[in-house]
């Protein structure tokens, strides 16, 4: 298990680089269940299946778990990119995309600001604030996270 001082930095050499494995299982195993989930989507919206457990509060408690799972971990690991805002620009234009094909071609299902879009949004914030957010301690970082998710 890594610890903090562990915790792998930007100005270390590739090779010496170390992966922190909790936060790729984790990230994985989000990804995984979102293809899931928006598979089940697809099969009950577009082919009309009747799936029993669809819909029910059981199903999207773990749907909300996985996701905000998913939106942390990918906070945190954007920490350790070189080119967030970069980044961040191409899933903002992916995402912008994605909403422009669907209203023209599934205006009843048109995705307005969907998980991509989210993401590329967040990117280019936390890049553009990442060199005042390097100089802050621990407790102005909680407390700046804490307004960030509140807002």
């Amino acid at each position: 298990m890594n610890t903090v001082i562990d915790k792998v930095t930007e100005d270390k050499p590739p090779e010496v680089r170390r992966r922190m494995e909790l936060l790729d299982f984790l990230r994985g195993a989000a990804i995984i269940y979102v293809m899931l989930y928006h598979l089940l989507y697809d099969v009950v919206e577009f082919l009309g299946a009747n799936v029993p457990f669809w819909g029910s509060a059981w199903f999207e408690g773990v749907h909300m778990f996985f996701l905000l799972t998913l939106m942390v971990v990918s906070g945190i690991c954007t920490a350790f990119s070189r080119s967030s805002i970069k980044r961040g620009a191409a899933l903002l234009l992916m995402g912008s995309a994605l909403t422009i094909f669907t209203d023209i071609f599934m205006r009843s299902q048109v995705i307005v600001f969907g998980i991509l879009t989210y993401f590329g949004v967040m990117m280019i914030i936390g890049g553009f604030l990442r060199p005042l957010l390097d100089k802050m301690n621990i407790t102005a970082a909680l407390i700046t996270a804490a307004v960030c998710v509140i807002l």
